[in-house]
């Protein structure tokens, strides 16, 4: 499940005040952006 597809989706119908959910992942950090280069 995306962000975009379910969890975005899910979180507004449960909070109505949450208009957007942004993804702040900089993709160009390298091969595996999600994980600090020590734990990857």
């Amino acid at each position: 499940m995306t962000l975009k597809a379910g969890i975005e989706r899910l979180i507004k119908e449960e909070i109505p005040e949450i208009v957007e959910i942004l993804d702040t992942t900089d993709h160009a950090a390298g091969a595996n952006p999600y994980y600090t280069a020590g734990k990857a």
